[in-house]
């Protein structure tokens, strides 16, 4: 299955297909809903990706670590992140897989959402 099948959700700097599925959920001209699972299982960092819109990326299952913008963070489900167009991203899976959920926001949506720099 092709990662992110909906090219403006996800432009990948490396082949991933191997490791990382995603299953469209719902997918309209104003936002995707992708079922994202990923293997896992090394600790080192990824190459670097970058997608094509604005997600919400909710934490399913499992754990890992995320590198953007010169800051490395830890996420299992009890978090979520956001992720702007063209921010390169990294990963890395120490202890296994991870099951997310990935929503694609259009630039227009984006910008009537009440979302500017912090999110609690």
């Amino acid at each position: 299955m092709k990662i992110l099948a909906d090219p403006q959700l996800s432009v990948a700097a490396r082949n991933v297909d191997s490791v990382q599925t995603a299953v469209p959920l719902a997918t309209r001209p104003e936002f995707s809903v992708h079922e994202v699972t990923c293997l896992g299982g090394d600790s080192d960092w990824s190459q670097s990706e970058e997608h094509g819109v604005h997600r919400l990326v909710l934490v399913r299952k499992g754990r890992f670590r995320r590198s953007a913008n010169g800051a490395e963070v830890d996420l299992d489900p009890t978090t979520a992140y956001l992720a702007a167009p063209q921010e390169e991203e990294r990963f890395a899976h120490p202890v296994g897989g991870d099951l997310c959920t990935s929503i694609g926001f259009s630039a227009e949506l984006w910008r009537q959402l009440p979302i500017r720099t912090a999110v609690y």
